[in-house]
């Protein structure tokens, strides 16, 4: 066996552990939210588009979070109640205190996004929280008030930083 085929064949399980770790660390949520009720996205993952339905009791209703890539570009921090849709990235971008989005408002690489919808102040109406970070020392999350209103159903009511 040539030195070049061992060479490969060491770095094949290193190459196996490392994508396992990167595969594990990106699962991992930005903010711990114990429900399943959030999605997670890095910026090459916002090609996809990803988006989950969360039920309100309060409301009998539900609504739909949705990330992804904005056309003709940027990126789309969506929620929807009813046949409102709202892309809250308007809501976000003048409070962001960090360099999260490039010119163009696509989110820099080393960047995440997570939408949760949890109760924060034990009202039994939950609450969207987008969560922007890098898993390390940046995190900001952005909280957004649900409201039984068809014509402004998400309030941006203020953030939180790491």
């Amino acid at each position: 066996m040539n030195d070049k085929v061992k060479i490969l064949l060491l770095l094949i399980p290193i190459t196996i552990l490392v994508s396992c770790l990167e595969s594990k660390k990106r699962s991992e949520p930005l903010l711990e939210v114990n429900t399943n009720n959030y999605i997670l996205s890095s910026a090459k993952e916002l090609e996809q588009e990803k988006s989950i339905q969360i039920y309100l009791p309060k409301y009998n209703d539900s609504i739909t979070l949705r990330l992804g890539r904005d056309y003709p570009n940027g990126t789309r921090i969506e929620a929807i109640k009813g046949n409102h849709k709202e892309n809250l990235i308007f809501s976000i971008l003048p409070n962001t205190r960090s360099n999260f989005f490039d010119e163009y408002g696509y989110l820099n690489e080393e960047y995440y996004i997570q939408m949760s919808c949890v109760d924060l102040d034990k009202d039994a109406v939950s609450e969207i929280v987008v969560s922007i970070g890098n898993k390390a020392a940046e995190l900001e999350s952005y909280i957004f008030q649900i409201q039984d209103s068809d014509t402004t159903p998400f309030e941006y009511i203020g953030y939180v930083y790491k």
